[in-house]
């Protein structure tokens, strides 16, 4: 990382902790014996409190984003390197420059082999996880032993609300994002699945939260549906 970056991520930090000098500084303007003056103060205290917060976890995000952007890894994984030979070897700094130099270079590749190794690693992890969650279905089964089970989550749900029926559903209080779970005004939908009766179901949400929101419709109209999460 160069200077101008080491040196902006200082600023950054220390203008966090200079934050509370501008509380400080409104306070002094502030008549404590004065009821309206008081009440100002309280309303800032809370506002600030909040912007402090939002500041700090900005801060956070912003650093974060500047070192993974502008670390250079041979350059890490050689301090890493100096500082695991010095631990190894106690004399490690008074060695002969070429032997010192060629052993930093050996421990600098093995690190940098063994970061990359572990972030492919990750890779695949995610890509298994990914997959994984993909590899899932609802399957619901009424109590008459009928079961509703399509390739999509989605879908599952529109036919099961099909088939329990549309005006039953329809008034049930359920939002998802702030917007309306059936409806025949599918605009504010992110994502949306047509059922009958030319309604919308939101469906902008995980196989986790279908099968909750067909839980709940089964509660409310007392239907005894079974709804489970299988592999497909």
């Amino acid at each position: 990382m160069n200077e101008k970056i080491e040196k902006f991520i200082c600023d950054l930090k220390q203008l966090n902790i200079q934050l509370p000098e501008l509380r400080d500084y409104f306070w002094l303007n502030i008549d404590r014996s004065n009821e309206t003056d008081m009440q100002r103060g309280i309303l800032f205290d809370k506002k600030f409190e909040k912007i402090k917060s939002n500041f700090k976890i900005t801060e956070k995000y912003v650093i974060k984003f500047l070192e993974n952007s502008f670390n250079d890894p041979k350059v890490e994984a050689r301090k890493e390197a100096i500082n695991k030979l010095s631990l190894e070897f106690q004399s490690f700094n008074e060695w002969d420059e070429v032997a010192k130099n060629a052993l930093i270079e050996k421990y600098t590749n093995d690190i940098l082999i063994k970061t990359t190794k572990s972030k492919i690693a990750d890779k695949i992890a995610d890509k298994d996880n990914a997959s994984r969650k993909k590899q899932t279905k609802l399957l619901v089964t009424f109590p008459d032993g009928t079961q509703i089970s399509e390739n999509e989550a989605s879908e599952t749900l529109a036919e099961t609300i099909n088939k329990i029926g549309i005006d039953k559903v329809k008034n049930l209080y359920m939002i998802i994002d702030n917007v309306a779970f059936i409806s025949k005004n599918k605009e504010p939908m992110h994502r949306f699945i047509a059922l009958e009766g030319d309604y919308f179901a939101n469906v902008n949400s995980s196989s986790l939260k279908k099968k909750r929101q067909l839980e709940f419709i089964s509660k409310k109209l007392n239907l005894g549906l079974i709804i489970e999460i299988v592999k497909k």
